[in-house]
Parts: C-alpha cells; structure tokens; sequence
C-alpha cells in the first residue's frame, strides 16, 4: 500500500520533490548517474506529461 500522504490531489498546481540519498553519498558528482536521473525525468516529460 503506497503512502496516501503523498498522493498528488491537484495536479494543476507545482509539487516539489525530494531525494534522500544513503549515508549522503556525492550521487551527481559523476555524469553517469547524472545522467540517469535527466533521461528518467526526458522520459516522464515525452511519455507522461511531466512539466518541469
């Protein structure tokens, strides 16, 4: 069962979204996992509508 405290309810308005990342290891100092991130976020933007 997902968390209802994080359902989107207005879809029209901005949302923001955040990351936590484990023992705050330096996730985008590489470009490869950089990378990873934009063409997930590319993909949502072609495929399902996300504005950014």
């Amino acid at each position: 069962m997902g968390r209802s405290r994080y359902t989107i309810t207005e879809p029209s308005k901005p949302h923001f979204l955040t990351y936590t990342v484990l023992e705050w290891q330096p996730v985008f100092t590489r470009p490869e996992t950089a990378n990873i991130l934009l063409d997930c976020w590319q993909y949502q933007r072609e495929h399902m509508g996300l504005l950014l």
